[in-house]
């Protein structure tokens, strides 16, 4: 049996993913850590991908910072339950408009961990079509 010690303040939080288009940043929820077992703190950085054909961003979450031109630091909240990054480097690569891809990402535009070809062993896929725009 594994337990999970509860703590005092915590409250229901839906496993999703916002791009946000004011900010322009990429913030993941405390319960998408929750539900996927993952620790800001353990794993400070994430890689991003693109893949425009299907319109899908990739990305995975790593311990330490192993190339520095691939991985982007992610800036936790202060409770350390939720982080965000900025996608200024999606947008300019690929010449998006935010408005592209802003949004709030859950349930089925979610799939992972997988293992996602020339990428990740345990990468998560975000479905840009699967969107709800705000």
């Amino acid at each position: 049996m594994s337990f999970i010690i509860i703590k005092k303040g915590t409250r229901k939080s839906p496993s999703q993913i916002n791009i946000s288009e004011s900010a322009k940043t990429i913030t993941f929820s405390a319960g998408f850590f929750r539900t996927y077992k993952i620790s800001v703190i353990r794993t400070p950085y994430i890689r991003l991908a693109v893949d425009i054909t299907s319109k899908e961003i990739a990305f995975e979450f790593a311990e330490l910072d192993k190339k520095n031109s691939e991985y982007l630091k992610l800036t936790p909240t202060i409770s350390k339950t939720s982080a965000s990054c900025s996608v200024n480097s999606i947008l300019s690569t690929f010449s998006t408009d935010i408005k592209e891809i802003s949004g709030i990402y859950k349930d089925g535009a979610i799939s992972g961990p997988v293992k996602i070809n020339g990428f990740s062993e345990h990468g998560f896929i975000i479905k840009i079509k699967n969107r709800e725009i705000v």
